[in-house]
């Protein structure tokens, strides 16, 4: 089996993703939620929408799926993939989702930041921009693609700079510098909400964000989801694993499509599709099962 499932991070939300929730979840909040689509990009609302889509849509669309080959999720869309692999309960990643939300927004109000999505960016000049503007890599996304996080006062004169060299700089709808040492607090904070909770080994392949590398262990799993919050998220890595594991089917679980569309870039003869693309889940099964071998 070539077919694979990773889950979207945060940063292309829209209303248009509360079509997975039934009614009896679709309450007043998410209704508000949609009334007003500023509110989708706060942590505190954008993190667990998107572990509860995710999970919902995913949950409607298994049944009539091949088993994956293996599994993976972007930034906060890693624990929708946790519990896809077995390694999580659903009911605790929900649990954990709004206090990962709380840990990194109590950061930022410590060291506020944001993030800025770069291409035809080079090692040299990330280096050279890391002494001047205390900028890190947040997110590496493809050989020349990624997302940089810095202070926020920062991030204005950081955009001029890197555009005035030739790259594409576009600020993200994020509030914090996720997967940078300014999230160090949140860190340390959500691993000891980690400590509580039950994991256990995933029942299949499942790639993580803090090295690029397969979780095997509950013990690795609890330090994959605390370490990723401060570190970069070496998603390249993760794309890379999964070609190596023979996926050439990857389907996208998650508003827009930004994922799918990583990969269309970063690797050549590998079907990759959002379920967002499609107006009816009839349509993703039936691609699903012409491109998954």
């Amino acid at each position: 089996m070539t077919f694979a499932v990773v889950f979207s991070g945060q940063g292309m939300q829209s209303a248009s993703m509360l079509r997975w929730l039934p009614e009896d979840v679709l309450s007043t909040h998410w209704r508000n939620t949609e009334a007003h689509s500023p509110a989708l990009f706060s942590n505190a609302v954008a993190q667990p929408l998107l572990v509860r889509v995710g999970l919902q849509a995913w949950n409607l669309l298994k049944p009539q799926c091949p088993e994956p080959l293996a599994y993976a999720g972007y930034s906060v869309g890693e624990l929708s993939a946790f519990v896809a692999a077995g390694a999580l309960s659903q009911a605790d990643a929900l649990r954990l989702v709004p206090q990962r939300a709380a840990c990194m927004d109590a950061a930022g109000e410590q060291h506020p930041g944001g993030l800025l999505a770069i291409s035809h960016y080079s090692d040299a000049v990330l280096a050279e921009l890391q002494t001047r503007y205390a900028v890190e890599l947040s997110i590496r996304t493809g050989v020349d693609t990624a997302l940089l996080g810095a202070p926020r006062s920062q991030l204005a004169a950081l955009a001029d700079v890197l555009q005035s060299r030739g790259m594409t700089a576009r600020p993200l709808a994020v509030s914090v510098a996720s997967h940078t040492t300014l999230m160090e607090p949140a860190r340390q904070a959500f691993e000891r909400v980690l400590s509580t909770v039950a994991f256990q080994a995933p029942n299949t392949v499942l790639f993580c964000n803090a090295d690029g590398t397969t979780v095997r262990t509950p013990e690795r799993a609890r330090w994959a989801l605390a370490h990723q919050l401060s570190h970069t998220v070496q998603w390249l890595d993760c794309m890379q694993g999964l070609y190596e594991r023979g996926v050439r089917c990857l389907l996208e679980i998650g508003p827009c499509k930004g994922l799918s569309t990583m990969w269309q870039q970063n690797f050549e003869g590998v079907h990759a599709r959002s379920v967002d693309e499609f107006s009816q889940q009839s349509a993703i099964i039936d691609w699903v099962h012409r491109h998954a071998e």
